[in-house]
């Protein structure tokens, strides 16, 4: 019955992901096998309607460990984005929380050891908007900087504040916290 509708609506096995993490239950396992089996449907699927799962699934879930583990063993990461690693940061991702989608990708981006133009290319093919891709740079730069001069004295630190507008304070901080944990390494 699985397979059955998700040949219906290729976008059905991600929405299945989406919904199990969101809500926190495990998928049965005549569903989780039928997940990958219509991959061919699934690329047929418009790219707006798999960003703005993968999207929502990034900003309601509370944990993603077995979501992107799922993506992973049906296929449907590799034809989302073959460039994402799973292996890395999706405890620091967690740690972002809620309500925070575009940050839990910029991690799994960075993790993954995306660069700007890199990042760019994967939110552009997921046709996020141009003020998202521009936050993710930005984001992304930042920690890239970051990284470079750290440990910051006072002085280094206030330079780098400067770089970034102060709406993206916050967002920063998450982002560096989660990504300099030492489980990221």
């Amino acid at each position: 019955l699985a397979r059955t509708r998700f040949a219906e609506d290729g976008l059905r096995p991600l929405r299945a992901i989406r919904f199990a993490s969101v809500l926190g239950f495990s998928l049965e396992a005549e569903t989780e096998e039928a997940l990958g089996q219509e991959l061919e449907v699934f690329a047929k699927v418009a790219w707006e309607r798999k960003r703005d799962e993968v999207m929502r699934m990034l900003d309601e879930a509370a944990t993603l460990g077995g979501a992107l583990e799922s993506l992973n063993r049906s296929g449907l990461l590799q034809a989302l984005a073959p460039e994402l690693s799973i292996e890395k940061c999706v405890a620091q991702m967690d740690a972002c929380g809620v309500g925070r989608g575009l940050e839990r990708l910029t991690i799994w981006l960075a993790a993954s050891g995306q660069n700007r133009e890199q990042a760019q290319a994967l939110c552009e093919r997921w046709r996020l908007s141009k003020k998202n891709i521009r936050k993710v740079s930005i984001w992304l730069d930042a920690y890239r900087d970051l990284k470079v001069t750290s440990p910051l004295d006072s002085y280094e630190l206030r330079r780098w504040l400067a770089s970034i507008p102060p709406e993206e304070y916050s967002s920063m901080a998450c982002i560096a916290a989660a990504l300099d944990s030492n489980a990221c390494h």
